[in-house]
């Protein structure tokens, strides 16, 4: 795996807490961005000596970025990222050399588990079910919010389609916005998971094509 070592990319570790303050301030506009390094990092890895049987993790970037910037492309991104990187750990490694060992608080030697993230099907679940319920949360506030108006107004009928919609939806905000909020987390996790996957593989395929 050390051939070419001369035209090897230097691959620098992707920082996830930049990222998500980023996206947090720029208001998720820092998706596409976000997204752009990691698959101008999977390219970086593909220019690596790769084993015969290990999918590649060369992809386009260009067409990945489109496919974010679409509603109906984003989670076919999505997907094409956590897929390339799971499967290329997993098929990785047998070709790459044992982790230390570490030692447990008894003094006993444990295996240590090579990083990955989630597959491309595994994420992609979760994910879409997040923003379902995001838009069922931004949905149910905007009726509330325009129920509030009426009532305010004097305007809101006491009908089911008035008083009664009202609390209908103020408990559907409510609890889609608790629900959405773990959802949110849940996804930042693995995408943490995934950085933390990436840095730690980007640095042993350098380290291995050094020698």
């Amino acid at each position: 795996m050390a051939d070419n070592k001369s035209t090897n990319p230097i691959i620098k570790p992707l920082n996830f807490r930049v990222h998500l303050i980023l996206f947090l301030v720029s208001g998720t506009l820092w998706e596409p961005f976000f997204n752009l390094f990691c698959f101008l990092g999977l390219n970086k890895i593909a220019a690596y000596p790769t084993p015969e049987g290990v999918p590649p993790t060369k992809n386009n970037v260009l067409v990945n970025i489109l496919l974010i910037l679409s509603i109906f492309g984003a989670p076919v991104a999505w997907y094409r990222r956590y897929q390339i990187l799971h499967e290329y750990i997993d098929f990785m490694e047998p070709h790459l050399p044992s982790l230390p060992k570490k030692v447990n608080e008894n003094g006993e030697e444990e295996e240590v588990k090579r990083l990955n993230c989630l597959s491309g099907k595994e994420f992609i679940g979760f994910a879409i079910t997040t923003v379902l319920i995001l838009l069922l949360l931004a949905g149910s506030f905007t009726l509330v919010i325009y129920y509030l108006i009426q009532f305010n107004q004097g305007l809101l009928p006491d009908t089911i389609w008035g008083n009664g919609a009202f609390m209908i939806f103020l408990p559907i905000g409510i609890a889609s916005f608790f629900i959405g909020l773990g959802f949110s987390v849940r996804t930042a996790i693995e995408e943490k998971k995934w950085f933390e996957a990436f840095n730690s593989l980007s640095k042993e395929i350098m380290a291995i094509n050094k020698k």
